[in-house]
């Protein structure tokens, strides 16, 4: 077997582009609030801010998901479809309350993790196969389960 060394990168680096490194975000985060600020009219409202709150939050919840995973060294390309599909089966059940909705909704979601991870645990297939192959079928399945309903 080859030995492969690895070499480390000098960290004499000038202090300004450490802290451009290292802080560099936190920057560009200011600049952007600092130009929204002057440039847009209703920036600076608490309807704007109630806005962004409700908009960014199911964003945020699956980008917390895929830093998780991809954290881990892994793969997973059916977020999105699996919050179409728990999307598409919590309005199903609201007639029998909003709790028991989200519940199943939830278990909709687990299962589709479930399935994925099974087909990848157990079966052996390869992360991005197992989560593109629930990708294309979550993305069937949203829509169909609405046929009946007339939501389609």
């Amino acid at each position: 077997m080859a030995e492969t060394t690895v070499t480390s990168i000098s960290t004499t680096q000038p202090p300004a582009a450490r802290r451009l490194r290292d802080y560099g975000v936190y920057a560009a985060l200011g600049i952007l609030i600092l130009y929204n600020l002057i440039f847009t009219e209703n920036f600076a409202t608490l309807a704007n801010l109630n806005t962004q709150l409700v908009q960014v939050t199911p964003i945020l919840i699956a980008a917390l998901g895929m830093a998780l995973v991809i954290g881990t060294e892994g793969v997973d390309l059916s977020v999105g479809s699996v919050m179409a599909l728990a999307a598409a089966l919590l309005p199903l059940y609201l007639g029998y309350g909003l709790m028991p909705a989200i519940a199943v909704a939830l278990i909709g979601g687990a299962l589709c993790g479930l399935f994925s991870g099974t087909l990848v645990a157990v079966v052996g297939i390869q992360p991005i196969v197992a989560t593109l192959a629930l990708l294309v079928g979550g993305r069937g399945l949203g829509p169909v389960s609405q046929v009946d309903q007339g939501l389609r």
